[in-house]
């Protein structure tokens, strides 16, 4: 298979999303460092590029109100980070000035409680949106959407796979992997079970696009058959691994993500036979 330019980045972008799948479960905070440094380093190495700089300028020209509220809102974590005189401390948040008195603390600080996590939060948000600009300048192409849900889908699969092989042996603390706060259900790589299977929701979903879509956008030609039993394989596994989390709120969204499916394959439908009986 060549390796197109375009494959090629697309190829990196799929290891950054593995890397942050797999080693940012946890909850340490080297790993928004991590993340930063990984795709903001991909961003510029994007921006040496003329096409994608251009496909970048594009995105800013046409986002311009989402990107500037993004700003303002990021503008906003900084300015939680900042030092201030106690003065200023005591009228910008009057519960920190309360702790700094009983703390007898009388040197510049912060209007964040934990400053600490809040930078950390200030990069991860920097790094989500860098990750935004990069999906949609690399990915322009329906197929290229397309090839985005099939790794989804086969990482839900995989995270799957592991998160219920440990459930079933106890969940034991294996290397970077901590699962001492839910060892009665399935977490996987991640250390908060909602979190996982809000991931495994995105994953479910993003296969129930690519069964849809397949015959549409890619491989007209080609018959998808075996394809698509591989994929109905995969969402059945993802559906254990959602079920075996016994997040409330992951079940609850898997059941809203069916129902809310099927309703738009049925009104899909009535608009097919509509179309068929005017035709």
């Amino acid at each position: 298979m060549h390796l197109t330019k375009n494959r090629f980045y697309q190829s990196i972008f799929y290891i950054l999303i593995s890397f942050l799948i797999i080693f940012n479960g946890g909850n340490y905070d080297m790993y928004p460092q991590f993340n930063f440094v990984l795709v903001g380093s991909f961003f510029l190495y994007c921006f040496t590029d003329l096409n994608y700089k251009a496909h970048i300028k594009k995105f800013f020209f046409e986002n311009k109100k989402i990107v500037l509220i993004y700003i303002v809102f990021l503008s906003y974590l900084i300015f939680q980070i900042i030092p201030f005189q106690q003065e200023l401390i005591k009228f910008l948040s009057p519960s920190k000035y309360e702790i700094l008195l009983n703390l007898d603390y009388n040197n510049f600080s912060s209007i964040s409680l934990d400053p600490s996590k809040t930078y950390h939060n200030l990069l991860n948000y920097i790094s989500l949106i860098l990750f935004l600009i990069i999906f949609k300048t690399i990915f322009y192409k329906e197929r290229h959407i397309l090839n985005f849900y099939y790794f989804l889908v086969i990482s839900g699969f995989f995270t799957s796979i592991v998160a219920v092989y440990f459930y079933l042996i106890g969940n034991p603390d294996f290397l970077f992997i901590s699962n001492d706060s839910y060892k009665n259900s399935a977490t996987g790589f991640f250390i908060n079970r909602t979190v996982f299977s809000c991931f495994l929701n995105l994953c479910f979903l993003a296969g129930l696009e690519y069964l849809s879509l397949i015959d549409i956008i890619k491989y007209k030609k080609k018959d998808n058959y075996f394809t698509k039993i591989y994929l109905r394989i995969f969402l059945l596994f993802i559906t254990i691994g959602i079920i075996t989390s016994f997040s409330r709120i992951g079940n609850f969204l898997f059941l809203t993500v069916i129902i809310l499916y099927l309703i738009n394959q049925f009104f899909l439908k009535d608009k097919k036979i509509y179309l068929c009986f005017i035709h």
